[in-house]
């Protein structure tokens, strides 16, 4: 008699998915901040299309020890200025370009928002990559945001944030 083979296959996980079959995955690079003082708000990324989009990974590198303070939940409006970040598609052969609407911008003091909850906290060591893998994924849904402060105000700070926009949304 014959047995039954069951085939154990690895879940794709939805980064992969939304990168690989619908081109759909984007980095969104910011370099070299300079804040002006201690907790001040210096990355800002805001979801303002209908899509809900998810944040899967955070690389950071500050290049002075103890940098890098905490990801914030926000809320409010962005006070205006600084420099608008583009994403940029992680398909290099794609011609598909971010089919949403975000808010991203980098500068030294980000005001205008509130902070409304703490979502990851970590020290930085000087010159130290720092990767942050969020699994479950943090998930912006319309008009939710999130921003990067700094508990050293004498910190140069560049790193990435990569998101994709959730497949079926």
């Amino acid at each position: 008699m014959a047995r039954a083979k069951t085939i154990f296959t690895p879940v794709e996980g939805s980064a992969r998915y939304a990168n690989h079959e619908l081109g759909q995955a984007y980095s969104l690079p910011f370099f070299e901040e300079d804040p002006t003082a201690v907790d001040d708000l210096v990355v800002y990324l805001k979801n303002t299309g209908a899509a809900p989009i998810e944040v899967y990974r955070i690389v950071i590198i500050a290049f002075t020890a103890g940098g890098v303070q905490l990801i914030q939940k926000v809320t409010g409006t962005q006070g205006g200025g600084g420099a608008a970040i583009v994403p940029v598609n992680m398909d290099l052969g794609s011609a598909e370009t971010f089919v949403g609407s975000i808010e991203a911008v980098q500068d030294p003091d980000i005001t205008g928002l509130t902070e409304v909850g703490t979502l990851d906290t970590f020290g930085q060591l000087a010159g130290e990559e720092n990767v942050h893998d969020y699994p479950e994924g943090i998930i912006l849904r319309q008009d939710s945001a999130i921003a990067i402060s700094v508990a050293v105000a004498t910190t140069i700070l560049s790193g990435n944030i990569f998101f994709h926009v959730l497949p079926d949304a």
